[in-house]
């Protein structure tokens, strides 16, 4: 399903209070519409609505969808008006292949630290099921990202292009950024890595992953190749939530 639309569709069925005015908007069916909303629902595993043959009113997780949706919705329309209609000029560049969970916990930082790079463009791919993290999991793997991205930037030839994977596991988090640019050389000639290539926050994020268990690998990918930064970052489980 179109995940973006399917969203669009339901907040506009809370905002009128009818799915017959929603299809009427958008010159389409009732029952179009309600299959959305309950492409929507088995795609979350949840009931967003109370329905009668009166009224519909929002169930405890449709009302918690309407916060998060919003704010997903707000920030794709960002991300269009941002990286998808400035012509010529250089631009940051995002392709989402990502779950509804991650996109809700990623969507707003990562529109950010591309603002903050402009030129580099960036595919951003998102597997599994995110778990209840604890916040402090999730700076770590933000401020992976966002260092790799940024060493990236500093330190890689114009027109370079990253990737950035974030695998999400039962027991642990997978991040792997790699990009495409030239890697900075010492003076024998050979690889510099770490503080030598100028990447004086490897260290830093070594420390961040360090803290909740993890592991951090950051080196060349080979001459001429790019750099890659992969960490693992054990499942933190949010206090007061099952394990």
């Amino acid at each position: 399903m179109d995940l973006i639309s399917g969203l669009h569709t339901f907040i506009r069925v809370v905002e009128t209070g009818s799915f017959s005015a929603v299809a009427r908007e958008g010159n389409s069916s009732q029952s179009a519409v309600t299959r959305q909303v309950a492409q929507l629902e088995e795609h979350f595993g949840v009931r967003l609505f109370h329905r009668t043959t009166r009224k519909i009113s929002l169930t405890d997780e449709g009302q918690d969808l309407v916060t998060r949706a919003r704010h997903l919705l707000e920030e794709a329309e960002d991300l269009e008006d941002t990286f998808g209609k400035n012509g010529g000029s250089p631009t940051g560049l995002v392709r989402v292949g990502i779950q509804m969970g991650a996109a809700i916990l990623l969507v707003a930082d990562f529109a950010a630290l591309l603002h903050r790079h402009p030129g580099l463009a960036v595919e951003l791919v998102v597997s599994g099921a995110r778990p209840d993290l604890s916040s402090g999991v999730e700076l770590a793997v933000f401020r992976v990202v966002q260092e790799a991205l940024t060493n990236t930037r500093k330190h890689a030839e114009p027109g370079a292009s990253a990737r950035v994977r974030l695998d999400f596991g039962q027991e642990a988090i997978e991040v792997t950024v790699v990009d495409d640019g030239a890697v900075a050389t010492i003076a024998n000639g050979t690889a510099a890595l770490g503080a030598e290539a100028g990447g004086h926050g490897i260290a830093g994020m070594k420390e961040r992953v360090a803290a909740f268990g993890g592991e951090l690998e950051a080196g060349p990918r080979g001459v001429g190749r790019g750099w890659r930064v992969h960490a693992r970052v054990p499942v933190t489980v949010v206090p007061g939530e099952p394990a």
